[in-house]
């Protein structure tokens, strides 16, 4: 069999060479690609085992910081352990150092006192009660302070004026106030002032509370007022007042003239002064007057009395004084010309009227005007409607049961003694006799007749319940003076 080879032509030839070469190119492209994939699969590895390497340098400089940290901690808790032995022994040591700085002011106290005794010993001059209580000063040093400011001494006068006096006469003062003191003193006493005119002002109802005493020749009167609003009570100290005497016009005049300070105070006080509905004097606050209490002495009861006639007499001026500003241009004109047709026939004519002066012309008009304003008020509270009549002069007094019981007391011991005298056939109480009558009395039998000792002294010795008390009494003094003068000897 023949085989013929055929030769490729030239062209075929040429695209052959063409293909050949394209897929050497590929071939080529490939080799520099995996060559390529494969330096950067190097450079991959490279960067792994350098993380490696990273991460192992971190996990020993951790484990480096972690024991660190432990020691730290270990460390920080040996060092609260030491601070807690510190904190307790100074705690310690500050009691101690408490302790010691107590023992010491109290021995300076204790000298201080001593040399304050001796110089007073030196100079001869009297001890006076303790003028601070608790490093505050008593309330009586407050109000001497305030009445010599408002006698009209400086406040920085009046430590040296106080000093002055009572080495004058022969008195230790001890520690005195400066005079900044002395303001703040001057200012709680205004404050005080305001603060029960603004409760008296919002108050619905009134009871006040009076009682007058002596003390060493000293007449005292004091002065207290329970204001009664919805679903409040608050009783309120006014003063106390020395007075001339225990009468009971004088504690009613008293109570006046406290209460109309009190009122004065608030009304030009920053937060009243554009306010209409506080009070201007005593008088308004008369008309809630609706209790009095006090004792059942012949002066509380007409203290009472006196001050009822007071109310009637402060809502007789209110009315009044309402009748007056309701009157229209006519009526205002007729009760002008009466009254000044009044003044001229009291005066002796209009010529002697016209000789007066302004001021006792002035005056003149003002009593005509009172008269007449008080015979408005008279005539309308007169026709008032009887319940609120009898609103207006309502006035209930409370007395001290304490009298009561003594009253009772004194009576039925009284009644007692009259009943053991009338019936002499009775067995009488024991006799409750004293040492002296005790020594004198002999127990004899009911056939012998006794001395004329013996006699008296059974007559003159007491019974009943007043005698035990009474002898029970002295015995308790006398127990408390041999108790108190043992512990001034101990």
């Amino acid at each position: 069999m023949c085989i013929q080879i055929i030769e490729p032509s030239k062209k075929a030839q040429l695209k052959y060479k063409n293909e050949i070469k394209t897929l050497n190119n590929q071939v080529v492209a490939l080799i520099d690609q995996k060559d390529g994939l494969i330096a950067k699969a190097w450079n991959q590895l490279k960067v792994a085992s350098r993380a490696k390497d990273r991460v192992e340098t971190l996990s020993v400089k951790q484990r480096k910081t972690t024991k660190g940290i432990e020691k730290l901690t270990t460390s920080l808790r040996r060092q609260e352990e030491t601070l807690k032995t510190a904190k307790k022994g100074f705690s310690t040591a500050m009691v101690r150092v408490n302790k010691s700085k107590k023992y010491w002011q109290s021995c300076t106290y204790a000298t201080e006192k001593s040399c304050k005794q001796m110089i007073v010993k030196k100079l001869g001059l009297k001890h006076t009660g303790q003028m601070k209580e608790d490093s505050v000063y008593a309330q009586s040093m407050h109000s001497l302070c305030c009445q010599l400011v408002m006698a009209g001494v400086s406040a920085k006068q009046v430590p040296n004026i106080i000093g002055i006096c009572a080495h004058t006469f022969g008195v230790d003062p001890g520690p005195l106030p400066d005079p900044r003191s002395v303001g703040w003193f001057i200012l709680e006493g205004v404050a005080a002032k305001i603060q029960v005119g603004n409760t008296l002002s919002d108050t619905q109802g009134i009871t006040t509370s009076m009682d007058s005493t002596s003390h060493c020749n000293i007449n005292f009167s004091s002065m207290h007022v329970m204001a009664n609003s919805a679903g409040s009570h608050q009783q309120l100290y006014l003063a106390v007042e020395s007075t001339t005497d225990h009468t009971s016009q004088t504690q009613v005049q008293v109570l006046k003239n406290t209460l109309d300070n009190i009122c004065s105070t608030t009304c030009h006080a920053l937060k009243c002064e554009s306010s209409s509905s506080v009070m201007p004097c005593s008088s308004d606050l008369a008309q809630k007057l609706y209790r009095v209490n006090g004792d059942h002495a012949s002066n509380q009861l007409k203290v009472a009395q006196l001050e009822k006639e007071w109310k009637i007499d402060s809502w007789v001026t209110h009315l009044g004084k309402s009748a007056l500003f309701s009157l229209e241009e006519s009526g205002s004109r007729a009760l002008s010309d009466s009254i000044y047709e009044s003044v001229k026939a009291s005066a002796g004519g209009s010529g002697l009227f016209s000789a007066l002066s302004t001021a006792e012309q002035e005056d003149s008009l003002a009593l005509e005007l009172q008269k007449c304003v008080w015979d408005m008020g008279n005539t309308a509270f007169n026709q008032s409607p009887p319940i609120l009549k009898q609103d207006m002069s309502c006035l209930v007094h409370g007395g001290c049961c304490a009298h009561k019981d003594m009253n009772a007391l004194k009576g039925g011991s009284k009644a007692m003694s009259a009943f053991w005298k009338a019936n002499q056939h009775l067995a009488p109480p024991v006799k409750l006799f004293n040492k002296d009558n005790d020594a004198t009395v002999t127990l004899v039998g009911p056939s012998i007749k006794p001395s004329k000792a013996e006699q008296q002294a059974y007559n003159m010795t007491e019974s009943g319940a007043i005698k035990l008390c009474s002898l029970a009494g002295a015995a308790y003094v006398m127990y408390i003076g041999i108790l108190l003068n043992s512990v001034h000897i101990h």
